[in-house]
């Protein structure tokens, strides 16, 4: 396992969502878990969680996260970048099948789309005065 698998670990929540430069919307209804190279994306608007495999390329640059369901349908993968420990960035071309950006932001015009996530640790676990993903509607 490299530091970059290490850092992926655990739960995201989306924080906003930007699309061809523009910001669509603040995000507070989704998040992500990584781990033991599964990741689990849950929406509270949607009814259904989805759960695929992923991979990490760090070596890359920028980063690739690839995720697949294990089937021979083409991988999404997205270009990655950590900020710091808490923020995760994801950038994907916005094509079905476009190259993997190279830099890891939109601009208006390019057609990427980005999402910001941010660490959620307090979504780990049910705890004392918290929450956690009872109260978010996650378990």
């Amino acid at each position: 396992m490299n530091d970059d698998d290490r850092r992926l670990e655990g739960w995201w929540q989306v924080e906003s969502l930007a699309w061809d430069g523009q910001p669509i919307r603040p995000v507070d209804d989704a998040w992500y878990h990584f781990g033991s190279g599964k990741v689990l994306f849950i929406d509270r608007t949607m009814p259904t969680r989805e759960q695929c495999f992923y991979r990490l390329e760090p070596e890359r640059s920028p980063g690739h996260l690839i995720l697949g369901d294990g089937s021979n349908r083409t991988p999404q993968v997205y270009a990655y970048r950590f900020p710091d420990d808490d923020t995760l960035l994801l950038c994907e071309s916005g094509i079905p099948g476009g190259a993997v950006p190279d830099v890891v932001e939109t601009v208006p015009g390019d057609g990427r789309r980005l999402i910001r996530l941010i660490r959620d640790p307090d979504a780990v676990a049910d705890r004392p005065g918290n929450a956690g993903i009872s109260g978010k509607g996650l378990k």
